[in-house]
């Protein structure tokens, strides 16, 4: 999930979630992803936002990802979060700053119970924006140990 940086409710709505069986959720800020979906427009427009994404795969927006290739419990779970999402979003005050806020810890915290292994694999502590962007090196391939 990306956008909590856009206004410092959105964190407030993410770490106050309960917990959705099935879903592992982990926190970045945008520039690591990228605009991939209609958030941009939100983004560019200085509109707070949060943009929910499983990430890519060999058929993200091909003709070969078609219905049978969906995890449907997966789904599930996703509309269970878009639901607590926009049900806790729509009860606050969305005051900003605009694309400055900072959302490290939460970052670190989301990263450290979702991607435990991986990062006791490469002996990565995550206790810094640094150790962030080690992991998102990592993942994206472009290892920076």
């Amino acid at each position: 999930m990306t956008g909590m940086e856009s206004d410092p409710a959105l964190e407030r709505t993410v770490t106050e979630l309960e917990p959705i069986d099935g879903l592992s959720l982990v926190t970045a800020l945008n520039r690591y992803v990228g605009d991939l979906s209609d958030h941009h427009t939100f983004r560019l427009g200085q509109v707070p936002y949060l943009f929910l994404s499983c990430g890519r795969w060999p058929h993200y927006h091909a003709p070969t990802d078609t219905p049978d290739l969906l995890d449907w419990p997966k789904c599930a779970a996703m509309t269970d979060l878009v639901e607590a999402l926009t049900r806790d979003v729509t009860t606050r005050t969305r005051d900003g700053p605009w694309e400055g806020f900072d959302t490290t810890a939460t970052d670190i915290a989301t990263m450290r119970a979702a991607l435990a292994p991986l990062l006791d694999g490469y002996g990565i502590a995550l206790a810094s924006r640094r150790d962030i962007e080690r992991v998102v090196a990592l993942l994206l391939g472009r290892e920076m140990l």
